[in-house]
């Protein structure tokens, strides 16, 4: 065995495909993933005791890419700890491993790093008690042309819990990630549950860079024979309960279902986005407006991601404002987003406004009070040695300084000195572009 590396016994490790494998960290410190490896499928199953009343697995790609990030693993953390053991899945015969000294890392720092374009749809399983919902299960779906709609080895396969599991049903396999090609209309999720318990739960849908203009998903109950909406832009929460009554425990109770929008009779005429001061003024026009229940106001930094910043009822009378009391400093794309009496959607044109931040000097307390201690504020002023003259009413300079500001920092220490009286004083702050900003001081 090389002394410098770990080589796993063969052994120890299942000989032909689609067995799982266990392994365990061999060093006295963390190691990170992913690690050396031949004849395993990408996708590691860590055990974490904080989901549900007796742990459950948590299933991650070699790139930190989890069914759902929660538990013990809220931040992203995958590091393999001291003596901690992990699971694989085989793909062939004989399959070999390395664990090497150059995996160890110290601390438990993430070092994952994922697409973060990639269309994702976590599905998250809450138990709801006494008021509290606890995690105890989830799954994931990737949606990407590079991916086959076939079960293969960019499907993590399901690793069961002890208590309630929740999995995505593929091709008869039980799946915890699921990769296919892009999402297109008429696709469909297929969710099995089991081991439930007579209780309540809740569902978490949480859509990542999946919003698309032309397909509204929505979640199909059999049970009560419902369709309710699923936002692809926003999260979604779901409530249900589990009876004895039939139907009520079905492994296949669930399913998220794609349809193709229908287009509104809405029709945007005119929308703007104007600066007032320190606000945006948002303004919308339609037309031919029926059915329409509300309107949703959006924005975005980089014209891609948006989120909704607030609501608008549709009233009838085709003019529509909303003031945005906090924008972005920089870029700030805005869209308007209909929302029909029942549930379906269209979207205007995207308008665009630039705030560029304002450079501001400011020094606290003031009047100084008799200890002679002050601080000057620095707000989006821009790195570099700037002077500061303390002068009286006769221009004389009383005191001198010099900042270097790295433009990062944003507050620097000020005392007068021990012979300045009492009085009224001008600070100036000298720039090395020579721009001067003065401030009155009273002590």
């Amino acid at each position: 065995m090389n002394l410098n590396n770990f080589v796993v016994s063969s052994s120890s490790l299942p000989a032909i495909a689609n067995k799982f494998a266990s392994i365990v960290n061999p060093y006295a410190s963390a190691i990170r993933l992913p690690v050396t490896r031949n004849g395993f499928k990408t996708f590691y199953y860590l055990y974490d005791p904080r989901i549900g009343v007796n742990g459950g697995w948590i299933t991650v790609d070699e790139n930190g890419t989890s069914a759902y990030n929660g538990g013990s693993y809220t931040n992203g953390n995958f590091n393999i700890q001291s003596a901690q053991g992990f699971f694989m899945e085989t793909n062939s015969a004989n399959p070999s491993m390395t664990i090497k000294e150059t995996d160890k890392v110290d601390g438990s720092a993430s070092v994952q790093r994922e697409n973060r374009n990639q269309q994702k749809f976590y599905t998250r399983l809450y138990k709801v008690q006494n008021g509290t919902a606890d995690l105890y299960d989830g799954v994931l779906n990737r949606f990407d042309e590079v991916y086959s709609n076939e079960v293969d080895d960019n499907d993590a396969t399901k690793f069961t819990n002890t208590t309630e599991n929740f999995a995505i049903i593929k091709n008869d396999k039980l799946i915890s990630i699921e990769s296919r090609k892009a999402l297109t209309e008429n696709d469909t999720i297929f969710y099995k549950m089991n081991q439930m318990r007579v209780a309540n739960y809740r569902f978490e849908f949480i859509p990542e860079n999946i919003e698309t203009f032309n397909l509204q998903a929505y979640l199909e109950d059999k049970y009560t024979n419902t369709l309710t909406p699923v936002s692809l832009s926003e999260r979604t929460v779901f409530d249900f309960a589990i009876s004895t009554n039939v139907g009520a425990y079905s492994t296949d109770r669930f399913r998220i279902i794609f349809k193709q929008l229908r287009p509104l009779p809405v029709t945007f005429v005119d929308v703007k986005a104007i600066k007032q001061k320190e606000q945006v003024n948002v303004t919308w026009k339609v037309e031919n407006e029926i059915n329409i229940r509300d309107y949703a106001v959006e924005k975005s930094a980089n014209g891609v991601n948006f989120a909704k910043v607030g609501t608008v009822l549709a009233s009838g009378l085709n003019e529509y404002a909303h003031i945005d009391e906090s924008p972005f400093v920089g870029n700030n794309f805005y869209r308007i987003r209909s929302i029909g009496v029942t549930g379906e959607i269209s979207y205007s044109k995207i308008v665009k406004v630039s705030y560029e931040a304002e450079p501001m000097i400011s020094i606290y307390p003031n009047p100084i009070k008799a200890d002679r201690k002050s601080t000057i504020s620095f707000k989006n002023v821009t790195a570099g040695r700037y002077t500061l003259k303390l002068t009286n009413n006769l221009g004389q300079v009383l005191m001198r300084k010099v900042i270097q500001h790295d433009g990062v920092t944003n507050q620097y220490d000020f005392t007068l000195s021990k012979t300045i009286l009492n009085g009224n004083y001008t600070l100036e702050i000298i720039g090395q572009d020579s721009k001067k900003t003065s401030l009155k001081i009273l002590f």
